[in-house]
């Protein structure tokens, strides 16, 4: 009976543990197509900039669901705190130009970064040529973007790739922009572990190279620091368990 008792004491508080460890979903865009026609990135809250002063790239949409996009787009849930709509069609899509970068990215939710670590960025890529994309995240007002990531041309529309960034495991640079006049990648730096994330998305350098790009499934996780009140409820468990152990023994 007492072997009982303390095996189900130790699993209690293994459950408490580890619902406040595990990884959360901090944002996460399907880009779902809102018709069966192509939408503007705006109607989703995104928007696209290319080139070294930032220009206002209008071409980049939301392709709609009579364009393939069930075939390869990777997200069951939308869990984007404002867009709400679940689907399965629609991506991202633009004809990118030869010889200038480009910078796809969202304000459309905040949150601080003092509350999360070990932040991940992912998202599925399906373009016609290699990329190297970077992620891109604005704290405090200001951006930084992450090492680029090489993800290789598509397979086919079931070939879908996938590209991944960590937060502490990549080196990060500052990134100057301010639209219709900067987009340029500057040195190496730390990325602000406290302050406001006031937006956040990707950064594709440019290519050689005019061609098809598709992006779809983009997604921030990390994990939740514990308030306080959590972690004094961790070691009241583990004071718990302790004393009752101790009565059992006697």
């Amino acid at each position: 009976m007492k072997e009982k008792i303390q095996k189900l004491l130790v699993a209690a508080v293994a459950m408490l543990v580890a619902g406040a460890a595990n990884a959360d979903v901090v944002y996460h865009e399907l880009f779902t197509a809102l018709s069966t026609t192509n939408n503007s990135l705006p109607e989703l809250g995104w928007a696209s900039h290319e080139g070294s002063n930032g220009a206002v790239w209008t071409y980049p949409h939301i392709a709609g669901t009579n364009a393939g996009g069930t075939a390869w787009d990777g997200g069951p849930v939308n869990s984007n705190p404002l867009n709400t709509t679940n689907g399965d069609g629609g991506y991202i899509y633009a004809y990118a130009h030869a010889d200038k970068d480009s910078f796809f990215h969202t304000d459309e939710y905040s949150f601080d970064m003092g509350s999360w670590e070990n932040l991940k960025f992912t998202m599925r890529h399906n373009s016609n040529r290699a990329d190297d994309v970077r992620a891109a995240i604005d704290v405090g007002g200001s951006w930084y973007v992450s090492d680029a990531v090489t993800i290789q041309a598509k397979a086919g529309w079931a070939g879908a790739k996938m590209w991944e960034v960590e937060a502490t495991n990549t080196t990060w640079y500052a990134l100057a922009f301010v639209e219709g006049s900067s987009m340029t990648i500057g040195a190496s730096t730390t990325l602000p572990s406290t302050g406001t994330v006031d937006g956040f998305g990707f950064y594709v350098d440019s290519q050689s190279t005019a061609d098809s790009i598709r992006y779809d499934n983009y997604k921030i996780e990390g994990d939740a620091i514990p308030e306080p009140a959590t972690l004094g409820l961790v070691a009241g468990a583990f004071g718990l368990l302790a004393f009752i152990r101790r009565r059992l023994l006697i």
